[in-house]
């Protein structure tokens, strides 16, 4: 909900809209939102607000996945502050509890919550999901950990994300 800027050139640059559409962002009558809007902006298929909806709609959406025996696989992203919010928690027992394997969790733990990847790690063990690191800035780890994850589990993943905030910009970083 937070990223529309970055989502709506996304959008832009695959065709959904032409790029000075994007000059109207959040403007009196634009089809650009702050908040992505499914009913407003071509290319958006799930209304976002508050932080934390994402993480209550992928536990969801793999539970129809789990009841109509799809193979399919969700990923959500959520920020270690993000889940400063209590509906993401509420989520993730839900998912834990419903034993969704096919759910794959993906935390960019870059202290921004104050939390460390280990307390983290030690939260989602304790909620009932497989919990492991990466390397946030490498896609083979990321890769590695989630396939390694995923394999020897009946449990909901969660992929820790070592990270910095404004990693790779140094006069910037942290």
């Amino acid at each position: 909900g937070h990223a529309g800027a970055p989502l709506y050139a996304t959008l832009s640059l695959i065709g959904f809209f032409p790029e000075d559409v994007l000059y109207t962002i959040d403007g009196n009558g634009s089809s650009l939102p702050v908040y992505p809007d499914r009913l407003l902006t071509p290319g958006i298929e799930m209304t976002i607000g508050s932080p934390g909806y994402g993480l209550s709609v992928a536990a969801g959406i793999a539970l129809s996945h789990k009841q109509t025996k799809s193979l399919n696989y969700t990923y959500c992203i959520v920020g270690d502050r993000e889940l400063n919010e209590g509906e993401c928690w509420e989520a993730l027992l839900f998912a834990a509890g419903q034993k969704l394997s096919n759910l794959v969790v993906m935390v960019d733990c870059n202290h921004d919550s104050g939390l460390s990847a280990k307390d983290l790690f030690d939260k989602f063990t304790a909620f009932g999901f497989q919990a492991a690191c990466a390397d946030g800035t490498s896609v083979k780890d990321i890769t590695l950990t989630i396939e390694r994850a995923c394999r020897r589990t009946d449990k909901p993943v969660a992929i820790l994300l070592e990270t910095r905030k404004g990693q790779g910009v140094p006069y910037i970083e942290n």
